[in-house]
């Protein structure tokens, strides 16, 4: 699946959401962003979902909001879900609001692809 705003991939195991948009997770987007990610999701409904961040130069509340939406659905069925390529200033945002601790965050998406696989 690729839109203007998301790329996704599959690799047999574990599905690959990149966010193409800097702006994705802030302001207006939100909403937008929130349906993208979901319908992701579903299109591969029994992987485990890596969003890679590379693009995402800021994260907003609402932003935040759409990716524990994300990660309550996962976890609903049993998925997991990792972030990857987090800028320091979202991941800033990650840590400032104790999120770092309900999301795993890998420097890059083979990583964020291993700590899925070993996660119990």
């Amino acid at each position: 699946m690729n839109t203007s705003k998301l790329e996704c991939s599959f690799d047999g195991v574990v599905a690959i959401i990149r966010l193409l948009d800097a702006e994705m997770l802030s302001g207006a987007f939100c909403a937008d962003t929130q349906g993208l990610l979901l319908d992701a999701a579903r299109k591969q409904p029994s992987a485990d979902i890596v969003v890679d961040l590379t693009s995402l130069l800021f994260v907003s509340s609402e932003g935040l909001g759409a990716l524990l939406t994300l990660r309550s659905v996962l976890q609903a069925d049993s998925r997991k879900l990792c972030l990857a390529k987090v800028s320091p200033l979202v991941a800033e945002v990650f840590e400032m609001t104790q999120l770092d601790r309900l999301f795993p965050i890998e420097t890059d998406v083979e990583a964020a692809k291993q700590r899925l696989a070993t996660a119990g």
